[in-house]
């Protein structure tokens, strides 16, 4: 028990590392409401200039569509998987074959992890990828500055179609 402890707060750790990205250069960039109200295609209307920058605008919606999905379905599949498989053990009353049971009992446990590290990676990710870190990454590269390295490695060729 205590080694799967150990484990989940180091999987934590890890996931709230790789959430934090270079947001010091840009968080300085003021952002208005008006900017903030603009839509997928308003964005690539005024800042889409250049290939990176529809890029940029492409991933933000895509990861956060993808964290939203995994925020809300994911966890609930596992949860229920985990549910299912620990109730039809304990149903049927038959606690004589150990092997089964301690297997069942790892599968329930491991789903229940995996949908709890699903949430916190999902909610880390909406936290990330918000409308106003978007819009400041965009000013940051219409004035020329490059982008953080971990934004580079989030593409995907799909981005810059």
């Amino acid at each position: 028990m205590k080694k799967v402890l150990v484990v989940l707060i180091l999987l934590v750790s890890i996931a709230k590392g790789f959430s934090q990205l270079d947001e010091e250069k840009v968080d300085t960039i003021f952002v208005s409401q008006e900017e903030l109200a603009l839509s997928k295609d308003d964005l690539i209307l005024k800042y889409g200039a250049e290939d990176t920058s529809r890029a940029i605008i492409n991933m933000f919606y895509r990861e956060r569509k993808w964290a939203q999905t995994e925020l809300y379905i994911v966890p609930i599949a596992l949860f229920a998987t985990g549910y299912t498989v620990m109730y039809e053990d304990i149903k049927r009353e038959s606690w004589e074959s150990n092997m089964n049971t301690r297997l069942i009992q790892i599968v329930g446990v491991t789903t229940g992890i995996l949908a709890t590290l699903t949430c916190i990676d999902s909610a880390s990710k909406k936290d990330i990828f918000t409308q106003k870190f978007l819009i400041q990454l965009l000013k940051s590269r219409q004035r020329g500055e490059y982008l953080p390295y971990e934004i580079w490695e989030m593409f995907k060729k799909k981005d810059f179609k």
